[in-house]
């Protein structure tokens, strides 16, 4: 499967030592994530790119994760009047696309940042902090991996250097989960990649969705 979402709860655990009654934990917040290869070539831009925009609107998405964002479809997505709603991950200033990553969120980002990637396709993964409310927030990243089909070694250690970034935000007590969303470019079981994914990730397609195979392309 090429598109998936991944995400770790970060398990913050209060200050028992000095209450004197039981907590009662807060239900959970509920965020409906979409992540999307848009295709960066300008192929059927008038047959396909207003179909997908009206796609991914139907899905209320609170956090968007896209990949192969390039200037043209950056211009047809603000020219949107939904997507005015979400708010774009920003670097420097600017809205970031490094190779294509864009993050929008319907929430505050707080921050964000990207990491070069080994490789010969120059590949990114890009990172955005969402402040939730409730002083909690939500670290968001999304990354397309190297694609060629022999280059397995290749993404296990963009695998690593990505997990190695998230460490940071899965350490820090504002962090109530980390989602790593995007095009991965391998199969489930597949290796050396899948050996390269941190146990402590669930799939959440799989998780939320067991009976459905998710094929992003059904190459049969």
């Amino acid at each position: 499967i090429g598109a998936l979402a991944w995400a770790c709860g970060c398990g913050r655990q209060p200050d028992v030592e000095h209450q004197s009654r039981p907590v009662v934990a807060p239900e959970p917040r509920r965020v409906r994530l979409l992540s999307y290869n848009v295709l960066a070539d300008a192929v059927a831009v008038d047959r396909r790119v207003g179909a997908l925009l009206r796609a991914m609107q139907a899905a209320t998405p609170d956090i968007v994760a896209l990949q192969e964002v390039a200037p043209w479809f950056l211009d047809h997505w603000t020219g949107a009047a939904w997507t005015r709603a979400l708010e774009p991950a920003r670097i420097d200033g600017q809205i970031a696309l490094p190779n294509g990553q864009a993050i929008f969120s319907r929430w505050p980002i707080v921050e964000a940042r990207y990491r070069v990637l080994d490789g010969r396709q120059r590949r990114t993964v890009l990172i955005a902090r969402v402040d939730i409310g409730g002083g909690e927030q939500l670290a968001v990243a999304t990354t397309h991996m190297e694609s060629f089909l022999e280059d397995g070694p290749i993404r296990a250690r963009q695998l690593d250097q990505i997990f190695a970034e998230l460490t940071r935000e899965r350490e820090d007590a504002r962090v109530s989960a980390t989602v790593l969303a995007g095009d991965f470019n391998f199969g489930d079981g597949e290796q050396p990649d899948s050996q390269h994914l941190d146990p402590d990730f669930v799939d959440l397609w799989t998780r939320l969705r067991p009976s459905e195979p998710g094929y992003t392309w059904d190459i049969e």
